[in-house]
């Protein structure tokens, strides 16, 4: 049996457009958001714009308060670090098992993305680099073959990615350090070293929590 394709409901649509507008950082961490505004704004109607952002609060994007209304959502410092606990515990297995899976075609798409990444570093390109950077960690689950660890990332990516665009917007970053340890990453693969790829994907992780001036996720969460 032929699987079935359907057009995207106008829930389903809203809740795209709103999740890209967060993760790009239109739509702020913390910001209220209105459901007259976003009617008006998608041109549709209230209902789609409630079921949306059901979904998204679903998706932890959004917090709905009751008597309060509905916010971006926004994290305190030990929530950022459980998160990228989590991510890097997702991460560095999912790199491993396409690495022992697929080595070949895993290798190959890493090597294209570090390539568009090399081409896109100018602050001017900075959304399109952000972008890469998220496809490159993406394609370690794309090639690992469980769609279960696969599914649980979906369920937090935008977030990081949100988070990663808001650090970029907010503090000062460098972008070369993070090509340098993408690459990297890329290298220790090449090479079969598994063990000191482990090791690149740890610390890239916490110097991205450093710009945030959070220790690693390692210490104790309430200092």
């Amino acid at each position: 049996m032929e699987e079935i394709n359907r057009p995207q409901s106008l829930k389903e649509i809203a809740a795209e457009r709103i999740r890209e507008a967060i993760v790009e950082g239109r739509l702020k961490m913390g910001e209220s958001l209105s459901e007259n505004f976003l009617a008006q704004n998608l041109q549709v109607s209230k209902t789609p714009i409630r079921e949306a952002l059901s979904l998204l609060n679903m998706e932890g994007l959004v917090n709905i308060v009751p008597q309060k209304g509905t916010f971006v959502f926004s994290m305190e410092k030990p929530e950022i670090i459980e998160l990228c606990e989590l991510r890097f515990a997702l991460e560095s297995l999912a790199l491993r098992y396409s690495h022992e899976r697929n080595r070949e075609p895993f290798l190959k798409d890493l090597e294209r993305l570090f390539k568009l990444m090399r081409k896109n570093q100018k602050k001017e390109n900075q959304m399109k680099y952000l972008e890469l950077d998220d496809q490159f960690h993406k394609s370690f689950f794309n090639h690992c073959e469980n769609r279960y660890m696969k599914d649980t990332y979906r369920m937090i990516n935008a977030r990081v990615a949100a988070l990663r665009n808001y650090i970029s917007g907010e503090v000062e970053t460098q972008p070369q350090q993070s090509h340098e340890q993408h690459e990297s990453i890329l290298e220790a693969l090449k090479k079969n070293n598994i063990d000191e790829c482990m090791k690149i994907l740890e610390n890239h992780i916490i110097n991205w929590l450093k710009k945030v001036d959070i220790h690693p996720a390692y210490a104790d969460k309430n200092n």
